[in-house]
């Protein structure tokens, strides 16, 4: 809990670099629900509220991005994996 108590206080008043790092995270195949980074943006923003739109901004972003790329891999890497035996 004192872990979570620092986090907030260092990134209390920029959430929406929050927001973002934890959008890098789902890029790099960390195991973690958009709506939750949202969730977690939307209380920082909400102790700070002159950074909401900034915040908004950064989730509308990240959420684009990740699924844009989501749909790249599945495109480009797709289909070779469903000939793969490891995937089958």
């Amino acid at each position: 809990m004192e872990l979570v108590q620092r986090i907030i206080e260092y990134f209390g008043g920029h959430p929406y670099l929050v927001v973002l790092i934890l959008f890098g995270l789902i890029l790099l195949f960390f195991p973690l629900a958009e709506e939750f980074v949202l969730l977690v943006g939307g209380y920082l923003a909400a102790r700070n509220p002159g950074t909401w739109p900034l915040t908004l901004a950064a989730g509308l972003f990240g959420i684009v991005i990740t699924d844009v790329w989501a749909f790249w891999l599945a495109k480009t890497f797709g289909a070779p994996l469903l000939e793969n035996r490891l995937f089958k």
